[in-house]
């Protein structure tokens, strides 16, 4: 299984950057993938919500895509369910509301489902520079932190199940969110981490995936065994 987290960001980001971007991501992974998405469609020229449904409209479901974090799911695992979270509000043109988007995967027929968790964190709160909204960047980020720690909670110590978790949060050196969370790609501001429970993971490879977007496409690849 390969879970891959990309931004695909504002920096002069046209339709046709974005379709590329997406596109060279899809062909990256020929055998299929669950990406992570965020700023889809975050004050870009292009739709960016539509080039997603386009390109991705073959061998990938994609869900929650009423938001700005969907998550596209190759159609080779079955998505039991799927929820979007309220994580905190928005700052006024500063930064939209924040939501986690959840996914329940069944990607063995015969093995336990695991859990995926996308998000984006607002921004700002440890840049080093004093904003004239600093204050509330560090209160929301704070408040996106605790909800993401409640949702690790859940899924991993109160349904038992192997929770995987990827995005942009905006932060160097970004503090495990679980007790038992292995931090899988923590390049920059990107990443993903696996809370490990009904599940083994193993690590097979990590990669990076040069994009137009101003943020490069992370990825891992694991073998997942039950436990």
């Amino acid at each position: 299984m390969i879970l891959c987290t990309a931004n695909i960001g504002r920096t002069k980001m046209t339709a046709d950057r974005v379709e590329a971007d997406m596109r060279k991501i899809k062909s990256t992974f020929r055998g299929g993938a669950i990406i992570g998405w965020q700023e889809i469609d975050e004050a870009d020229q292009a739709d960016e919500h539509a080039i997603l449904r386009r390109v991705y409209r073959d061998y990938y479901e994609n869900i929650a895509m009423e938001t700005r974090t969907p998550i596209s799911v190759f159609q080779g695992y079955e998505v039991e369910r799927s929820r979007v979270i309220h994580a905190t509000g928005g700052i006024p043109h500063v930064s939209p509301h924040r939501v986690i988007t959840e996914a329940l995967i069944r990607y063995r027929r015969k093995s336990p489902p695991i859990v995926v968790l996308n998000m984006h964190y607002p921004p700002g709160a440890f840049n080093k520079k004093i904003e004239k909204t600093q204050k509330q960047r560090e209160e929301h980020w704070a408040e996106m932190f605790e909800k993401h720690q409640d949702r690790l909670k859940y899924w991993a110590d109160e349904r038992g199940l192997t929770t995987f978790w990827m995005g942009d949060v905006n932060r160097q050196k970004m503090p495990k969110a679980h007790p038992r969370e292995r931090q899988l790609v923590t390049q920059g501001i990107d990443s993903i981490s696996v809370v490990v429970r009904s599940t083994k993971v193993d690590v097979v490879r990590r990669g990076v995936i040069d994009l137009n977007s101003d943020h490069n496409a992370r990825y891992v690849k694991v073998n997942l065994d039950a436990r």
